[in-house]
């Protein structure tokens, strides 16, 4: 289960699978990806084999976290969209989100993609990074420490790092007043969930194009201690 959390499950199905703009160029509309797109899970099953010889080699590949999906709707044995509803949607105070599906009546695509507004956005990630509540941790201690990286090289936040599924760098630009590691959640379209325990910050960028990772959170912190903006 963490191989497949952590991209290193060394499944051979998608092209290019670590390299997304190769894997983009080359798509193929008959391929494994395209099938996965337009029939879920079930239309490839028979496709999915691990090749010992890739295990533990980073590879960011949509079929993970499609068979994770599947993982979490068979142990809990409910729907996806249910169990994010009642696991974190609905204790963050978010109001309903709006899943992918391969049709009416088919399961969502774990992978891609949720609708949610940035207010929504907001509470989700306060609520990943307070760990719930007190009364009810969303993770246990050591889980939550390693979702937001803890046990990370300096150099590892430098050059960028994969873990449970999030992404974790580091602010260190000279004359900066934001300093530190952050954890951050990116969207399709270049929507980001940027998180900071240590900074209780969360900052949710919304956008018709992509930004750079570092300036939104270098521009919201400068608002805040501005005081030109309430925190969030």
């Amino acid at each position: 289960m963490r191989s497949f959390l952590e991209m290193r499950s060394g499944l051979e199905f998608e092209e290019d699978g670590a390299d997304k703009q190769n894997r983009l160029a080359a798509y193929n509309p008959f391929g494994n990806l395209a099938r996965l797109h337009a029939g879920g899970l079930s239309a490839v099953e028979g496709q999915l084999a691990v090749l010992p010889q890739n295990r533990d080699g980073f590879s960011y590949q949509n079929v993970n976290t499609a068979v994770l999906g599947r993982l979490l709707s068979e142990v809990y044995r409910q729907p996806l969209h249910d169990i994010l509803a009642q696991k974190i949607w609905q204790p963050a105070g978010a109001a309903e989100a709006f899943w992918l599906r391969h049709g009416e009546a088919s399961e969502v695509t774990a992978y891609c993609c949720l609708f949610a507004t940035p207010r929504d956005w907001i509470g989700v990630g306060r609520f990943l990074m307070e760990n719930g509540s007190r009364a009810e941790p969303f993770l246990r201690d050591d889980l939550w420490q390693e979702f937001f990286g803890s046990g990370l090289g300096r150099q590892d936040l430098v050059d960028g790092s994969y873990g449970l599924h999030v992404r974790h760098n580091i602010l260190d630009r000279q004359g900066q007043a934001l300093q530190g590691p952050f954890t951050y959640m990116m969207g399709q379209g270049g929507q980001i969930v940027y998180i900071m325990p240590e900074k209780d910050l969360v900052v949710v960028r919304f956008g018709e194009q992509h930004s750079l990772l570092h300036s939104t959170l270098y521009s919201a912190w400068n608002s805040l201690t501005a005081g030109n903006v309430s925190a969030q």
